[in-house]
């Protein structure tokens, strides 16, 4: 597995999401709930996010990478689909030390990535399927591409 350090940009559209209408309020992590919109402001996210980007890649590859302060900078809207694909990348990128499974920086991106998947999924049709899989037998199969679930 290869890891690598992403760009500012990348780091800046994450935290407009994070803090954006769809965003994530709150996050559990440490066994407490954290308010991130009052704890936090964007360039300590933004801070926090790089830094658990750098460990990882530090820790991978056994380097002293050491970056500038974070400063944010916000970024055009980005569809539901590149958020939840960001974060993906982003977690693949951070995940290459032991602390990334207990980081607010996981719990923060986990968060925000199933903000996103839900609303991708109610977009496409997700709150008029059964709730059990026994109510399935009676319903019809619904199928879609996956190249339409990227097109709305």
């Amino acid at each position: 597995m290869s890891a690598w350090i992403v760009s500012r940009k990348h780091i800046d559209t994450l935290v407009d999401a994070i803090f954006g209408p769809n965003g994530v309020k709150y996050v559990y992590y440490g066994g407490c709930t954290v308010d991130v919109n009052r704890s936090m402001d964007k360039t300590a996210v933004g801070q926090l996010l790089l830094d658990e980007n750098v460990r990882s890649v530090n820790c991978r590859y056994k380097e002293e990478n050491v970056q500038e302060p974070y400063t944010h900078r916000c970024q055009p809207y980005y569809s539901p689909m590149m958020i939840v694909k960001s974060c993906q990348c982003y977690s693949y990128q951070s995940c290459e030390h032991d602390g990334w499974e207990t980081s607010l920086a996981k719990a923060i991106i986990d968060a925000l990535e199933s903000k996103y998947t839900m609303i991708i999924l109610k977009k496409h049709g997700y709150e008029n399927e059964p709730w059990g899989i026994d109510e399935w037998e009676d319903s019809e199969p619904v199928t879609v591409s996956i190249f339409d679930l990227g097109r709305k």
